[in-house]
């Protein structure tokens, strides 16, 4: 008896999950934010934002290899550095959820975030996310003080139209 009352109970806790989007929604960018560099992190990227970091990545190698073959192999490529997904640059190591808007297939999720680390600053970050096939971190619109870009898509399309 124990055992289908936890199979059951397992079942109406996978259920709401699934019909509560703000839920889904609030795991999805709480999931990013602690696995953001790790090779989990893109699981949780849109499919545009994951092109745009492709274009990246292959920016940054061709200016590696132009470096490499110059009269100056000791200098530094074009990169991006810093952190891409907060409008700081030393990034965060602590995120709250705020605030969740859901309009459809969109949703906006205000984010606190601290860093302990630098200053111990805190300051909010517009998470956008898109819904394909479950929710998708679309982009990052930077509220804060220390980014001269809007948000990460700005700040990635910069990198890549320099070229």
């Amino acid at each position: 008896m124990k055992k289908i009352v936890f199979v059951l109970g397992t079942c109406v806790l996978l259920f709401n999950s699934c019909n509560n989007p703000e839920q889904e929604i609030k795991k999805t960018v709480v999931s990013f934010y602690k696995d953001v560099y790790t090779p989990k992190g893109k699981n949780y990227l849109s499919k545009e934002l994951l092109v745009l970091l492709d274009s990246v990545d292959a920016r940054e190698t061709r200016e590696a290899e132009i470096i490499k073959n110059s009269e100056y192999p000791e200098d530094k490529p074009l990169m991006i550095e810093g952190d891409i997904y907060t409008s700081l640059y030393e990034g965060q190591d602590s995120a709250k959820i705020i605030e969740t808007k859901i309009e459809g297939k969109k949703a906006v999720v205000t984010v606190e975030f601290v860093n302990t680390h630098f200053d111990n600053i805190t300051w909010r970050d517009e998470v956008q996310l898109i819904n394909e096939n479950g929710w998708k971190i679309d982009d990052v619109i930077f509220k804060g003080n220390n980014s001269s870009y809007k948000g990460t898509k700005d700040l990635l399309l910069g990198f890549v139209k320099t070229e």
